[in-house]
């Protein structure tokens, strides 16, 4: 299922006269759509139209453009990433959805993980381990007393004292 885009689009002076249009709709169908129904042209006294309601995962306000919306909803149509996914990135990634792009998302990575710590593990497995981080990396966030301690714990390795160390095979 992909996210959809509904807008309700209704008469500049009677906005409550108007109909739901899932999008991408061409605004040449929505202009018929609303002569036919009598809410703009003829003898309804009004041909301005605009946007009085909508479900969308981001913010439309009434004079938003029907072709931007109908490129974003053509772009949603044809991404791979889950819906609640696409919800959250339009609440915080992109606020504005002139610079949506569906290139942009599928070249997002992105990890679904419970808390920092099992993003960490995610992001580690996805590059091949540890080892696969580079040596800055690894000095930084390595931390040797614990590795230490845990060696000698484990009788890996004996403290002979004076700062010599002794490997039990």
């Amino acid at each position: 299922m992909t996210v959809e885009v509904k807008i309700f689009v209704g008469a500049m002076l009677q906005p409550a006269n108007g109909k739901w249009f899932t999008l991408p709709t061409p605004v040449r169908t929505i202009e018929a759509e609303l002569e036919r129904i009598g809410a703009i042209g003829g003898t309804s006294h009004n041909e301005e139209y605009m946007i009085t309601d909508y479900e969308a995962p981001f913010k439309i306000d009434a004079h938003t453009s029907i072709n931007l919306l109908n490129q974003v909803a053509d772009e949603l149509s044809r991404t791979e990433v889950a819906d609640d996914v696409i919800k959250l990135l339009f609440s915080s990634h992109f606020s504005d959805i002139q610079k949506f792009n569906n290139d942009e998302v599928s070249g997002l990575e992105i990890i679904q993980a419970d808390n920092q710590s099992d993003l960490a593990y995610e992001v580690l497995e996805s590059i091949g381990g540890v080892g696969e981080l580079p040596a800055d990396k690894i000095e930084s966030y390595f931390d040797y007393d614990a590795y230490g301690r845990d060696l000698l714990m484990s009788g890996d390795y004996s403290d002979l004292g004076k700062g010599v160390y002794i490997g039990n095979n």
